[in-house]
């Protein structure tokens, strides 16, 4: 799943968070799906709406061409 990837590491998460830095003011992380809330997914999914411009953004980065097919189009 593509939230473990870029939380995976301190360095992916902080290219992560430096794609934010000009157009938000507070950075998020997307959330990882809990099996025992109810409500995670849901939440899973609204972060990843959210957050969609960023993530596309993040992978951009060559390094990261391999994960590009785990993202889903708007």
């Amino acid at each position: 799943m593509l939230v473990e990837l870029i939380i995976l590491t301190p360095g992916r998460r902080n290219e992560y968070i430096f794609c934010q830095k000009v157009k938000v003011r507070i950075r998020v992380l997307p959330i990882m799906d809990v099996k025992t809330h109810w409500n995670a997914t849901l939440e899973l999914l609204d972060g990843a709406y959210r957050l969609w411009e960023f993530t596309c953004e993040w992978l951009e980065n060559p390094k990261y061409n391999e994960y590009r097919p785990l993202v889903t189009t708007q």
